[in-house]
């Protein structure tokens, strides 16, 4: 999750928003499946607010990022 805060993704959290609190330490497949096992499509990491949109376009980015080498 780190990797992706430091990417830029997510927004800012408005107080006593909801979604699944997590952990930067955490990966990006108990991400995909907090996302799956919640009825809320976000996640919480610290004071940021990450989306499935941000999960999928993160993907998107590493793939983008593997055709440059």
């Amino acid at each position: 999750m780190g990797q992706v805060l430091a990417a830029g993704f997510g927004r800012p959290a408005k107080p006593n928003e909801p979604g699944t609190k997590m952990v930067k330490g955490q990966s990006i497949f108990e991400w995909a499946t907090a996302l799956q096992k919640s009825q809320i499509d976000q996640v919480i990491v610290d004071d940021t607010a990450l989306s499935d949109h941000d999960l999928i376009d993160y993907l998107a980015s590493l793939e983008t990022e593997g055709d440059h080498h």
